[in-house]
């Protein structure tokens, strides 16, 4: 340990218990705090060795902590980075996380951003990943009133899919958006759900778009409730 006048400058910690040895490791250097963990245990007879390192440091007025992480267990290796920014003047929290896991069949990586501004009472946050040659993106908005908007993108082999859930203008929204083939043929298909009460009446409206090949269906259907009349009513075209 190293003692100074402005307190802890670094202590280190090892102990080497059975067949774990954990090593830790609190220092102040170059005004940022770092804490650092090096851990190496066995799992079931692998060997495990993991190392974790906290850093949190005063940028001007953003406050930011990094958090890196390796694990190593067998032939399965993880890489983890974060980056954390708060504001506290602006009320506002941002989240950055990168990983990836390497084994002998290949790489995946996944991207997690969160983001939290108190002004707009909103969240956001959005995920990438991707798993053997798969690609998975995603996002979400939630305010005070719950669930905004949310969107799903995947796109596996020859076919993408993407999904938006949201609420507009008092109005519950589904979409969904299909590109495939079919059999050599590139198809195309949209579908739009929208729920919305307009005076007493429960309105849901169903929008269905699909192109296979040269041809295309265009369909639209309107259901009308009203519960204290027992109205049901439904038009396609």
């Amino acid at each position: 340990m190293v003692i100074n006048e402005k307190g802890v400058k670094e202590s280190t910690v090892i102990e080497a218990i059975g067949k774990e040895r954990v090593e830790v490791v609190d220092k102040i250097a170059g005004g940022a705090k770092i804490h650092k963990e090096v851990v190496d245990k066995q799992i079931g007879g692998v060997r495990a060795h993991e190392e974790l390192k906290v850093s949190e440091k005063d940028i001007g007025s953003e406050h930011v902590t990094t958090v890196v992480r390796d694990a190593d267990v067998g032939d399965k290796h993880v890489h983890s980075e974060a980056r954390v920014t708060d504001m506290e003047a602006d009320h506002f929290h941002k989240e950055v996380v990168n990983t990836t896991i390497t084994t002998p069949a290949g790489e995946k990586h996944e991207t997690l951003v969160t983001t939290d501004k108190d002004l707009q009472h909103e969240t956001r946050v959005s995920t990438d990943k991707d798993l053997d040659g798969e690609h998975i993106h995603t996002e979400m908005v939630i305010n005070e009133k719950g669930v905004k908007e949310s969107t799903v993108i995947e796109a596996i082999g020859k076919e993408r899919v993407e999904v938006v859930d949201k609420i507009a203008g008092g109005a519950k929204i589904h979409k969904e958006v299909v590109d495939k083939q079919i059999g050599g043929v590139r198809a195309h298909e949209e579908l739009k759900v929208s729920e919305k009460d307009i005076g007493s009446e429960h309105v849901t409206t169903v929008v269905r778009d699909a192109d296979v090949g040269d041809k295309h269906v265009h369909s639209e259907a309107r259901v009308t409730d009203m519960e204290a009349d027992n109205y049901h009513k439904e038009v396609v075209n």
